[in-house]
């Protein structure tokens, strides 16, 4: 009989012990991979979670004293928002917000349109705030979005009928460019480059407008800002406005009063702007009533005006909101006026 070769012997020795090993180290990396694969499968179900869309309908109604027909503009869009994360954290936050906008008829129709009946396109907020950074202190904003100054820069009043001062004050509300921010414990910031272009991406040569805001976190019951401007902006030529501004917030247990205060200059004249407001909403929430008075002085001519209106959730994305505006006091050759608007917005 012949005998088995030793070194073979020895071999099938060594595998026969080492074969459990193995076995349990590709169990051990199949588990591995499986918990990869479902860790990557939860991050992106969390990511999905983090999207929301929502289409945006909204009929404003305004009646100017005086004006026999009734102005209308209407808006149909959408807003995108996206939290783009990873097992590591989160990257950033992209929002997208597009709109068809049409006026019919406006006691007075604002200067994107080119006459009193028209149709345009225009964007709200279209940017990606890189929070990649976010522990070392700032984020990377970039894209279109508003001016970091004042009331506005805590205070969402885009599509409503209640507004604060940034287009009067500043000359310019929303801006392609880039920022620097962050919201930290005991303060927050955001530093704005930007074209000077303001709704649309076009060329302004020496355009520009750099404006910043600071303050304390807006989610504490009393909140207090320090904005500031500088700018060249297209107004008959380039108009070079320089703004400081304060502003606050004191949230009450039935009220809220907020304030804004800017001075600054256009070009060589001298210009100051305030705002106070007081409001309160129902203890649902589901309804806010609202008490403005706005001024504005360039070169010691000044105008002074009072909002009051109200808004209501009627339930499944719908608002109806109401606004009576009046002049108290006009500028210099003009008459004091009055309106009323009403406005139904359905987001769903």
């Amino acid at each position: 009989m012949k005998l088995p070769n030793p070194h073979a012997c020895a071999i099938a020795a060594v595998l026969a012990l080492a074969s459990p090993k193995v076995v349990a180290q590709d169990a051990l990396t199949r588990d591995l991979q499986d918990h990869e694969l479902t860790q990557a499968w939860a991050s992106t179900l969390d990511t999905a979670n983090d999207t929301r869309f929502r289409w945006d309908f909204s009929l404003r109604v305004v009646h100017a004293a005086g004006v026999p027909r009734r102005g209308l503009l209407s808006a149909v869009g959408a807003d995108f928002h996206k939290v783009f994360s990873t097992a590591a954290g989160d990257i950033g936050t992209l929002r997208l917000q597009g709109y068809a906008l049409h006026a019919d008829g406006l006691p007075s129709t604002p200067g994107i349109f080119d006459d009193a009946h028209d149709w345009e396109w225009t964007y709200r907020i279209c940017d990606f705030n890189f929070t990649r950074f976010a522990a070392s202190g700032f984020n990377l904003r970039i894209g279109h979005y508003e001016i970091p100054y004042g009331l506005e820069q805590t205070q969402n009043t885009n599509g409503t009928l209640r507004q604060y001062l940034s287009s009067a004050n500043l000359g310019i509300k929303t801006d392609w460019g880039m920022t620097i921010n962050a919201q930290r414990a005991t303060h927050e910031f955001e530093l704005s480059l930007s074209r000077g272009s303001g709704r649309y991406w076009k060329n302004i040569d020496r355009a520009y407008v750099l404006a910043g805001r600071v303050g304390t976190p807006r989610e504490e019951n009393f909140a207090i800002g320090a904005s500031f401007m500088s700018s060249r902006l297209p107004s008959d030529g380039l108009t070079r406005r320089e703004r400081v501004g304060l502003d606050a917030i004191w949230t009450l247990p039935a009220v809220t009063l907020l304030a804004e205060l800017n001075l600054g200059k256009n070009d060589t004249i001298d210009a100051a702007s305030g705002l106070l407001e007081l409001n309160c909403s129902t203890p649902d929430e589901g309804g806010t009533a609202f008490l403005q008075l706005l001024g504005t002085e360039t070169d010691g001519d000044d105008k002074y005006w009072a909002n009051l209106g109200a808004a209501k959730h009627l339930g499944a994305g719908v608002m109806l909101s109401t606004q009576w505006q009046v002049d108290l006091d006009a500028l210099n050759g003009s008459e004091p006026s009055e309106r009323i608007m009403f406005q139904l917005r359905y987001r769903f």
